[in-house]
């Protein structure tokens, strides 16, 4: 008898066994949770469901965001593109709108999908770690705190979200690149894909990295940029930093202009910091979502660390020993447009999960000791960073930590083309060198005069990216970055505070009244650009001359001369920041390009031609010239003219 129910339990599970095999991993299609414009094609929404703890896949499933841009090829190819985000924490399907039409992600879709994934406790993605720590760890260093008080503030945030998160369940040890590892591999399943290339930047090489051992079937190659392996050093960020603005100095003390406007940038730069760290600027700032207090300040810590982040972009070296000269100078339009310029979202960056990662991973690995000596080892940097403890913050966070085993290098033989930056401040060269030794397949190419992230800044390594993933298998031609030249430094600027402000003010959410005004007061001017050479030319067509002393007509061909410079300002003016948008937006935090300073003798002659017409006009009052409504009608746009004038004057656009 007992026998018989064996067999009957061998033939039930034997029965059942493979719909259990079937079941795998759950993707479901949903509307996606971004605003997606209107005219939007070919893109698709969805959840991945995975277990938070493999091991105990029943007690707790998450649902993370997926995005995928279908390729523009009728037949694309089979192996899409993942795109691994950076952080730990960075926000991913936020930004999917703006890759919609983006020449950048464009250039790869064009024959295979890009698939993008806000990795668990991120975005979009379970869970939802607290908003209120990403403020605090983002902001705390702008209150012009003590290294202690800023400590004790950071502490007590941390401690607050993880007693919340534990309320809530939340087990901290499966929040890190190995659980992450196995959600994309489940992805990959549940899309029936075969196999696909990783794209990661920042921590998300590390991801890609991980990938690789931990999860390597259905990886056909993989892309990392600004690389950052499960062995790099984590206690060698003063020695980073270093490197880089020695980097800087070095260059600059071999660029004959740059040298000639800056013989002692160094001793200046180590000066700034010195003079900032004894003497802080405060400066108010509009945002109170980056900035909560409605104001920040600017210590030689915080201003050290703006410039770290400032190194990301090979565009921002391009500007540094300006910023030097000018922070040096006390100028406070450059340092509220340069922190306005790098403070971004507080919750762009998942704080929660960025600890989660780092805990595991880091910390376990690293020694207090080891840290002091990075920072004795570079005195001049020693106050940079000094009211962070990330031990402390780790130890407060949760105790899970990553064995030994992984920090091992990672050993494959799939195709890897690794990219970096020469100025990276972060995840310096040597990591991607390091990282390349234990990849036979791997090509390094070094981006001279590149910072962080570095493939989107050069037409050569965006088709370097299109011939891997085309070839993988194939040696790469990466002769082309021989062509590189480091940056050319800026040592003139034309100095213009308000092209700053005017760009944020028309940045921001809602416009300003005084925009609002300018812009009803240019619409009068330019309307006798119109009004008068129309009624002229309908008078000399009907063959009708009217009466009137020359300078009446001249006041009214004054009048159209006003809108049409006022026109041409605002034009050149747009032309010329458009430019600089495109060529190194930094310099809008200064003014603009001093090859460009003539537009602004267009806004003086609209003075000079602005105030005649507007003398014109007082004098057609008292001599009765023309109609009362045209009286009327060309003071409204002489006094236009005005109120244009004095707003440049106020906006600092002379």
């Amino acid at each position: 008898m007992k026998s018989k129910r064996h067999i009957v339990l061998v033939a039930l599970w034997l029965s059942l066994f493979p719909a259990l095999v079937a079941a795998g991993p759950e993707f479901e299609f949903a509307d996606c949770p971004f605003e997606v414009p209107q005219e939007t094609r070919d893109l698709k929404c969805g959840y991945l469901t995975v277990p938070e703890n493999r091991a105990e896949p029943e007690v707790r499933t998450l649902r993370l965001a997926v995005a995928i841009l279908e390729s523009h090829s009728d037949s694309p190819k089979p192996d899409p593109l993942v795109f691994l985000d950076g952080g730990p924490g960075g926000a991913t399907l936020q930004y999917v709108p703006a890759r919609i039409d983006s020449p950048f992600w464009n250039r790869y879709r064009e024959d295979r999908d890009l698939i993008f994934l806000d990795q668990r406790g991120i975005g979009y993605s379970d869970p939802a770690f607290c908003l209120e720590l990403d403020v605090v760890l983002t902001t705390a260093g702008f209150q012009g705190l003590s290294p202690d008080e800023q400590r004790r503030e950071e502490l007590a945030a941390v401690r607050a979200c993880r007693e919340s998160m534990l309320e809530k369940g939340i087990d901290f040890a499966h929040y890190n690149s190995a659980t992450s590892a196995q959600d994309l591999a489940d992805l990959r399943i549940a899309l029936e894909v075969d196999e696909w290339n990783l794209f990661g930047v920042s921590y998300g090489t590390r991801l890609a990295l991980v990938s690789l051992r931990e999860a390597p079937k259905g990886i056909r190659s993989v892309i990392v940029d600004s690389v950052y392996p499960p062995n790099a050093s984590e206690t060698r960020l003063h020695e980073n930093f270093d490197r880089s603005l020695r980097l800087v100095f070095d260059r600059c003390a071999t660029d004959l202009s740059c040298a000639e406007a800056f013989p002692s940038l160094e001793a200046d730069f180590y000066a700034m910091l010195v003079a900032l760290e004894a003497e802080p600027v405060e400066l108010s700032m509009t945002d109170t979502q980056r900035f909560p207090d409605g104001r920040i300040v600017i210590d030689g810590s915080l201003m050290a660390a703006g410039i770290f982040q400032g190194l990301y972009d090979g565009r921002f070296v391009e500007l540094l020993p300006l910023l030097v000269r000018e922070v040096s100078a006390r100028n406070e339009d450059v340092l509220r447009a340069l922190a306005d310029g790098l403070v971004g979202d507080p919750h762009d960056v998942r704080r929660g999960l960025y600890l989660a990662v780092q805990c595991f991973e880091a910390t376990g690995r690293v020694k207090s000791a080891a840290i002091e000596a990075d920072r004795a080892a570079y005195p001049a940097l020693r106050m940079w960073n000094e009211g962070r403890d990330d031990l402390a913050l780790c130890d407060a966070w949760h105790a899970a930590r990553a064995g030994e085993e992984f920090a091992r290098p990672v050993q494959s033989d799939v195709p890897v083309l690794l990219v970096t930056g020469d100025y990276d401040p972060i995840t310096p060269p040597g990591d991607a060198r390091l990282a390349s030794e234990t990849l036979p397949n791997g090509t390094l190419v070094i981006v001279p005069g590149a910072g962080h992230a570095a493939s989107p800044s050069r037409d050569c390594t965006q088709n370097l990216v299109r011939e891997f993933l085309d070839a993988p298998e194939r040696p790469l031609d990466t002769s082309c970055t021989s062509t590189f030249q480091a940056p050319k430094f800026v040592t003139e600027v034309d100095m213009k505070p308000g092209i700053s402000r005017l760009m944020t003010q028309v940045g921001g959410e809602r416009l300003p009244t005084s925009i609002l005004v300018v812009a009803m007061a240019v619409l009068l001017m330019v309307s006798a650009t119109v009004v008068w050479p129309c009624a002229w030319a309908w008078a000399r067509i009907r063959g009708r001359s009217v009466a009137h002393p020359p300078g009446a007509t001249r006041a009214r061909w004054l009048a159209v001369l006003v809108g049409l410079l006022g026109l041409a300002y605002l034009g050149a003016l747009a032309s010329v920041v458009l430019g600089s948008l495109s060529d190194n937006p930094y310099i809008l935090a200064f003014g603009v390009p001093a090859v460009s300073e003539w537009v602004f003798v267009i806004a003086w002659l609209v003075m000079a031609a602005a105030f005649v017409s507007f003398a014109c006009v007082a004098i057609a009052w008292r001599a009765r010239w023309w109609s009362l409504n045209a009286r009327i009608y060309y003071t409204l746009v002489a006094v236009a003219g005005i109120v244009f004038v004095a707003w440049l004057l106020f906006a600092g656009l002379f």
